[in-house]
């Protein structure tokens, strides 16, 4: 029996990754080379603190101030860009959090993100996001960010439900390893990581849409 659904945020509910995929690629260029696609799709729905690390790995004779303000930098665009708007909601989200809300489901939003940006994403559509989710985490709070399961399994704790009680909704590689490892059902909702065989074939169900997503979790889950 299905009791709660988790969210994540980036990629899911906000068409927020170009964003942080343009600052992140553009602003590498102070860097002693620049970023590219693979780089940072590895990044998506990594802690901060991880992209630092895997930062250090890749420019081990670079002094740490120059990786640090590199992150600073992105962190303080994106940061506006989503104050001005200008991460859409992504289609689908108000008629699945409307639908989890009708079959009294708990929610959590779980994502690798810091709260001044969860601010600034549901500020800018006027969403008041504590209202939205019963819990709220932050990958800050937590000691293994994505694709470790502790943010998910986290969320199963403050519900006190077991982790095949819960779907996970998540659009990246890291963000699906982490609800799988959770052993959470795990939906993949593609934004701008494609899934792989092996993937798809441990998820619940990979689809397009946060429309799918609701389709799907009412068909199998709450057919009577």
């Amino acid at each position: 029996m299905i009791k709660a659904i988790f969210f994540d945020m980036d990629g899911l509910i906000f068409d927020s990754e170009k964003i942080w995929r343009k600052q992140t690629l553009e602003k590498s260029s102070r860097l002693p080379h620049k970023i590219d696609e693979t780089v940072w799709k590895s990044w998506m729905g990594s802690q901060e603190q991880n992209v630092l690390k895997d930062l250090q790995k890749r420019f081990p004779n670079t002094d740490l101030n120059i990786l640090i303000n590199y992150r600073k930098a992105i962190l303080k665009a994106v940061h506006d860009d989503f104050m001005n708007g200008k991460a859409d909601l992504k289609n689908g989200f108000d008629e699945i959090i409307k639908f989890v809300k009708s079959k009294n489901l708990k929610t959590a939003l779980a994502t690798s993100s810091a709260y001044d940006i969860i601010d600034a994403l549901f500020d800018s559509k006027g969403y008041n996001y504590r209202q939205l989710f019963d819990f709220v985490i932050s990958g800050s709070q937590v000691k293994n960010g994505k694709p470790a399961p502790d943010i998910y399994l986290n969320c199963c704790e403050h519900f006190n439900i077991q982790p095949n009680e819960a779907i996970v909704l998540e659009d990246s590689i890291n963000g699906v390893i982490s609800g799988l490892n959770a052993n959470c059902q795990t939906i993949m909702v593609i934004d701008m990581a494609q899934p792989t065989k092996e993937l798809i074939e441990k998820c619940a169900f990979v689809c397009n849409d946060l429309i799918e997503a609701k389709d799907f979790i009412e068909n199998t889950y709450f057919k009577y």
